[in-house]
């Protein structure tokens, strides 16, 4: 059954409950108690309400036959760009879980952003998972758990879909539409994320070839220099040399690489041409 008929608020109201919804602006018709949308025309209903609790959510992707890694150079600078972090779960396939940071309105944004990265990345199959915390909740025993559960949700997922456990109707305040995935329990087809009427903004970045749409490139112009120099001595010298980026999953590794790649870029091709001029061959 699809979402559409109204999901309760996530979160209590400043006045006492009501027996019923405000009448639709659009239809004037009442839908079921602190429903968030007209199960008549779908029209958003307006409530006074105060901020609910944090919410913790995942997104885990996994892209068949690719590593964690290289799950990460595909949707990485998305998910990072939001603020999430990055756990690698050893499956198969290999999934990359994007953990996002704690607030009222992070399931919607966590719902979003695995939407665009299906739209990005159509291999990708994702799950998603988001829980309320509170300040009694075990917040590591929380995480563990949407990490496993949203890896799950994710092998369920076909190429290009998305699997949302059902939680995240409630949790997006009846915004997420979705459909009962058949056979699996509490496991829905997430299909769109719909406006809140203002009351929830995300702005995701454009959607651009490989390598754009990136954040700026900050506070790793040390390490950045670090690669530049030992470059000069290669080609200064014209001997080879070995550097490892290392660092855990998520802290920029990948985006450092991308970037001095680019640097270094031009001084390359120039390499090359020099090296065409005097009828030099590369090594193979």
């Amino acid at each position: 059954m699809s979402s559409d008929l109204g999901t309760p608020y996530a979160g209590e109201r400043i006045d006492p409950p009501a027996t019923r919804s405000p009448a639709c602006p659009a239809c004037g018709r009442h839908s079921q108690p602190e429903a968030a949308f007209c199960a008549f025309c779908g029209t958003a209903l307006v409530h006074q309400r105060v901020p609910g609790p944090p919410v913790f959510a995942a997104v885990a992707t996994a892209i068949d036959g690719r590593s964690a890694y290289e799950v990460l150079s595909e949707v990485g600078g998305l998910f990072e760009s939001l603020g999430a972090v990055f756990e690698g779960v050893s499956r198969s396939p290999a999934t990359l879980v994007a953990l996002f940071p704690p607030r009222e309105d992070a399931a919607v944004v966590a719902a979003r952003t695995a939407l665009e990265a299906t739209a990005r990345c159509p291999d990708a199959r994702i799950g998603i998972d988001a829980s309320e915390v509170t300040e009694h909740s075990d917040q590591d025993a929380i995480w563990q758990d949407l990490i496993d559960r949203s890896a799950e949700l994710g092998s369920v997922a076909e190429p290009g879909t998305i699997v949302a456990s059902d939680a995240i109707p409630p949790l997006t305040e009846g915004a997420a539409i979705v459909d009962a995935v058949e056979g699996v329990t509490g496991a829905t087809w997430l299909r769109e994320v719909r406006d809140l009427g203002g009351s929830v903004q995300v702005d995701l970045p454009a959607h651009e070839p490989a390598g754009g749409g990136l954040t700026p490139f900050a506070g790793r112009a040390r390490q950045l220099a670090e690669l530049r120099a030992r470059f000069e001595v290669v080609r200064d010298e014209g001997r080879a040399a070995c550097v490892a980026i290392v660092g855990e999953p998520g802290i920029g590794t990948t985006r450092l690489a991308t970037e001095f790649a680019a640097s270094i870029g031009e001084q390359v091709k120039q390499l090359a041409e020099s090296a065409k001029l005097l009828g030099l061959k590369p090594k193979q």
